[in-house]
């Protein structure tokens, strides 16, 4: 935030917040268009959902890839009228040996923010954003993170990001590290995850994996968010 106060300057001035948790739009006050239309935007897209688990049942080891996290991206942006906000879904966990879907794009008029790389099914196929095998990490989609590949022999990577979540280790079943706590890369699966972890709405989190063995679905990606602050 220093690069906003920097840019702005807080002297005689009121600082103005509007978040949008659905898509919807922007509409700028006389006062704000009198100061220059200047305004402070966080686009956070969508995450993906995480792959969905081998089965039958004679799958016993290892699990899926979790959902990439979405992107997150800041910038000023000038307004000059009405501005259409779009928050992006979250992608739906995959079904029984299935990637899960991509998240939603996000975005702020022109400016624009491409969700999370879906997670790879537990297979351990080189899936969409999946950058290898047996449980290696997604990798990264433009603005979101990929999915990481599911594992058969090991553990599901969890989703990678280049601004949005950061991936676990090959061999590994923790969540990806997003930015200022928004758009972390779903948990990878192992056969401790029996049940998928959805992302929580507006965090732009990716989706877990989940266990082999059972056909069990992924979890869901969380949806995406869009903040503006502005002074008058």
């Amino acid at each position: 935030m220093t690069n906003f106060n920097q840019f702005f300057g807080a002297g005689g001035s009121t600082l103005k917040y509007q978040r949008f948790i659905a898509s919807g739009s922007f509409t700028p006050s006389a006062a704000l268009l009198a100061k220059g239309g200047l305004v402070f935007v966080r686009i956070i897209s969508g995450g993906a959902g995480g792959g969905g688990g081998a089965g039958p049942a004679t799958s016993s080891t290892g699990g899926s890839g979790g959902g990439g996290g979405g992107g997150v991206l800041e910038r000023i942006v000038h307004v000059t009228d009405a501005v259409l906000v779009v928050v992006g879904a979250g992608g739906a966990g995959g079904t029984a040996n299935a990637k899960g879907s991509n998240g939603g794009t996000s975005s702020f008029g022109s400016v624009s923010v491409i969700g999370g790389g879906g997670g790879g099914n537990g297979y351990g196929l080189n899936e969409s954003n999946g950058l290898g095998l047996s449980g290696a990490s997604g990798g990264g989609n433009s603005n979101g993170g990929g999915g990481g590949a599911g594992g058969n022999a090991t553990n599901g990577g969890g989703g990678l990001g280049l601004i949005g979540g950061s991936g676990s280790a090959s061999g590994s079943v923790q969540s990806g590290i997003g930015l200022n706590g928004f758009a972390r890369g779903g948990l990878g699966g192992s056969q401790s995850v029996i049940t998928a972890i959805n992302g929580s709405p507006n965090t732009g989190d990716g989706g877990s994996g989940v266990r082999n063995g059972d056909s069990r679905l992924g979890g869901n990606g969380g949806s995406g968010l869009v903040e503006v602050l502005w002074y008058e």
